[in-house]
């Protein structure tokens, strides 16, 4: 069975110094490899290190992005009713 993934990009920046709150952008549900692909074009690099979340530097902010397990639907599949299997600062996120 193919197991499917989200990825997670956050673009937090300064808002006195871009003149907008940043964004956030959840990718459709895909294979990993094809997820680690659109990690990479993010990030700028031929292969992200380590299992994530990866973080870069943008104007003005940073920019995190955590490859998340999902189902084919979209939901995200969690370790535990707490959201343990989260990345630090994307347990209470909402995309604004």
């Amino acid at each position: 069975m193919t197991r499917y993934y989200v990825a997670h990009v956050d673009d937090a920046v300064e808002a006195r110094l871009v003149g907008d709150s940043g964004c956030s952008y959840v990718s459709p549900p895909q294979p990993r490899a094809q997820a680690l692909a659109l990690v990479r074009m993010l990030l700028g690099c031929v292969e992200p290190g380590g299992d994530g979340p990866w973080g870069l530097a943008i104007a003005g902010g940073r920019r995190t992005i955590a490859l998340l397990p999902a189902q084919p639907d979209g939901q995200l599949v969690l370790d535990s009713a707490d959201g343990a299997s989260l990345p630090a600062g994307h347990r209470d996120h909402h995309p604004r």
